[in-house]
């Protein structure tokens, strides 16, 4: 499949995704409290580190798969798919091994404020077994991933989050809703890691995971690249995750929820784009082993460009209407998750695109540099946010978020990355950024006219506003687009090439 194609797909479903997931939350936080919510999104954020235990093998697997499977090599593939399932084994009894621990020193870690311990340790273990079963089972996910089959992974995504959305309403109730919503998220995974299973097998009938093909040379050669993979995936834990963590200490469970909504507005954006870079992970490995470094440099500006439309786009928004919608989503009481939108939000003015970057990196194999950087973001993250969180509340959690972002990204990992894909400052900033300034300039324009009008705080309001402001950023878009296609039918790389355009994706 194109990468066009595998994009729309992406979009397609993260856009259901999110949708479910935007209405699912504030039933949740009205239906179980603030508090109990709270403890959810802590404990949650605690068995988010469990992640680690991919120790960098997600990307791996994409990569290698994507190569092993374009070559035919289907006994490679298999060493490689079945060493990293028995690498994941081992994860997996770690996760439940660890959430065991958690469970036995629980009564000693908090106070646990109107809630038993007894449930608290049951919810732990539960969270520790389905990060268990995502672990291993996430080996057939990368099988999809390699193969570029975004719109099953994506179908079967959707599907999970039905699962979760039915249970949910289901059986959430007020009594017990911490050790009802784990149970929730292990049948969600079951229903995923089985979808992703049979799935994978029917793509590639020769997949075979078996103890004869697991060689350490293969493995070996994996963990060289996973390695450094992973330094990357221990940075995003605690730029994403570490966050919850310090609220909770710090200042309570209770306040977590105020960051989560301005954190899940942001996510709105933020997840999308990355898992369009995780679309264009394997499509780089493909370009780069062909050495097409021309459509790659096209590819590269183009996705970081989207992802700039769309990061600056939500921030202009959020500046004139978040207040109107949190109000209309959430009820009144969170005044403070505007604020922390608009800092998240504006950090990933600068982290989504540099996001498509690195994703880029990885798949020609350029790992150590970005994964190190990621690694610095964090550090300065955790620092900044607990030097800044008794002073300004979540809100000083929130800069500690933003600004290692703009140094690192911006000063460091945008500037490294151009001149690795051997392009010019100024043939980036052409094709990646100018051409969105215009649309970008009439959205604003758009929402400044509107805010200046009386409007009624309700869904239908800002369904309207926020479809205009959607039509408005198209038509611009596309108008931009076919100026710029009829005075340059051929996009011209760094190089001299002419790129066609309907290769540069």
């Amino acid at each position: 499949m194109s990468v066009k194609t595998n994009v729309l797909a992406s979009w397609a479903s993260h856009v259901a995704m999110m949708v479910i997931g935007f209405f699912l939350m504030p039933y949740v936080i009205h239906t179980i409290g603030d508090q109990s919510y709270g403890t959810w999104v802590f404990l949650n954020a605690v068995a988010g580190y469990t992640g680690l235990l991919y120790l960098g093998f997600g990307e791996t697997i994409s990569k290698y798969v994507s190569q092993h499977y374009a070559r035919q090599e289907w006994d490679r593939l298999n060493a490689v798919v079945s060493g990293i399932c028995a690498a994941y084994s081992v994860s997996g009894a770690i996760a439940v091994g660890g959430a065991v621990v958690f469970a036995a020193v629980a009564p000693w870690v908090g106070d646990w404020e109107g809630q038993s311990v007894v449930e608290i340790q049951g919810v732990i273990v539960v969270l520790g077994l389905s990060a268990a079963l995502s672990i291993i089972g996430s080996v057939n996910g990368g099988v999809l991933y390699g193969v570029q089959r975004f719109d099953l992974e994506r179908g079967i995504l959707i599907a999970g989050v039905l699962t979760k959305l039915g249970l949910t309403l289901f059986f959430l109730t007020g009594q017990h809703s911490l050790i009802t919503l784990a149970m929730v998220f292990l049948a969600h995974t079951a229903v995923e890691q089985g979808l992703y299973f049979v799935v994978a097998r029917r793509l590639v009938p020769t997949l075979r995971i078996r103890r004869r093909y697991i060689k350490w040379s293969v493995v070996k050669d994996s963990y060289g690249f996973a390695a450094l993979s992973g330094v990357g995936l221990v940075a995003s834990k605690l730029i994403y995750d570490t966050d919850y963590i310090v609220i909770g200490f710090a200042l309570g469970n209770a306040a977590i929820v105020p960051y989560a909504i301005g954190s899940r507005l942001c996510a709105m954006i933020r997840q999308p784009i990355m898992q369009v870079g995780e679309v264009f992970l394997p499509r780089a490995s493909e370009l780069n082993a062909r050495a097409d470094g021309d459509i790659l440099r096209s590819l590269v500006c183009r996705g970081m460009g989207i992802a700039f439309l769309m990061s600056t786009g939500l921030f202009i928004g959020g500046c004139y209407f978040g207040s109107t919608m949190i109000e209309v989503w959430m009820g009144e009481g969170y005044s403070q998750s505007q604020l922390v939108f608009l800092v998240l939000i504006g950090a990933q003015i600068a982290a989504a695109p540099s996001g498509i970057l690195h994703m880029v990196l990885v798949g020609i194999g350029d790992v150590r540099m970005p994964s190190l950087l990621r690694l610095a973001q964090a550090v300065l993250n955790l620092g900044l946010s607990l030097l800044l969180v008794k002073p300004f509340g979540v809100l000083g959690v929130a800069l500690g978020t933003m600004i290692p972002i703009l140094i690192v990204d911006l000063a460091v990992l945008v500037p490294y990355g151009v001149r690795r894909l051997e392009m010019s400052a100024a043939y980036f900033l052409k094709h990646s950024v100018a051409p969105h300034l215009l649309p970008l300039a009439a959205l604003w324009a758009y929402s400044h006219s509107v805010s200046r009008l009386t409007l009624e705080a309700s869904w239908p309001t800002i369904l309207v506003v926020t479809a205009g402001g959607g039509v408005v950023l198209a038509l611009t878009s596309a108008a931009v687009w076919l100026v710029t296609e009829r005075r340059t039918p051929n996009a011209v790389s760094p190089s001299g090439a002419a790129v066609p355009a309907h290769q540069s994706l």
